[in-house]
């Protein structure tokens, strides 16, 4: 076996083979319209990204993205609003909320995964020659090989399949029914209260 000073190449293939995961990089699906009032039929609803997201929230500039179901959401939003703000939904009868979906952006393409080992070959050389002074000093600079690209490559994949990608893209949204939870969670919103209507229309 040669020293691992000697064949560097060799070296972070080894590690990188060594460690390689066999479930490949994390799926993460594209982009996708809001199909607004369109009607949708079971095929779409079928493979809506919407129902696949990673990330939900009331607020469709959320900065920080933490709800990862939609019911999440929706119990976030119940417990941020007053009970006043509440209630006067209630009286309206307006119980529309909608709903945004965020999906973590997709992992790098085959093209730039390979100008992602490129890189990582040239630094990698270059730290061989300058810091460690593996290199010919007196010499030109130690040229990245394929073999080189193709070895950095393994590496490159091999970070990616437990890399977690955190930008996400929204993915629409939908417009959610809040008075079934509204009653489960303040069913005391909904008890009416015979005095309040006898003072509101002026009976004794």
């Amino acid at each position: 076996m040669a020293d691992d000073h000697k064949d560097p190449v060799a070296w972070l293939l080894r590690v990188a083979s060594a460690e390689r995961l066999t479930d490949g990089a994390l799926a993460i699906g594209g982009t996708y319209d809001d199909p607004g009032d369109e009607t949708m039929t079971d095929e779409t609803t079928k493979h809506d990204p919407y129902d696949g997201a990673d990330y939900y929230d009331a607020n469709e500039d959320a900065e920080s993205l933490t709800h990862e179901h939609p019911e999440d959401a929706i119990e976030a939003w119940i417990e941020d609003a007053t009970v006043p703000e509440l209630k006067e939904l209630i009286d309206d009868g307006d119980f529309e909320l909608q709903i945004f979906a965020w999906r973590r952006q997709e992992p790098p393409s085959d093209s730039m995964r390979t100008r992602m080992a490129e890189r990582v070959a040239e630094r990698f050389v270059e730290v061989l020659d300058d810091d460690y002074e593996f290199g010919d000093l007196g010499g030109d600079c130690t040229e990245v090989t394929p073999m080189d690209v193709a070895a950095a490559r393994v590496f490159v994949d091999d970070v990616l399949s437990r890399y977690k990608i955190w930008p996400c893209d929204r993915e629409g949204s939908r417009v959610i029914d809040l008075e079934p939870y509204l009653r489960e969670k303040h069913p005391e919103l909904f008890v009416e209260d015979p005095e309040a209507e006898r003072q509101a229309s002026g009976s004794k």
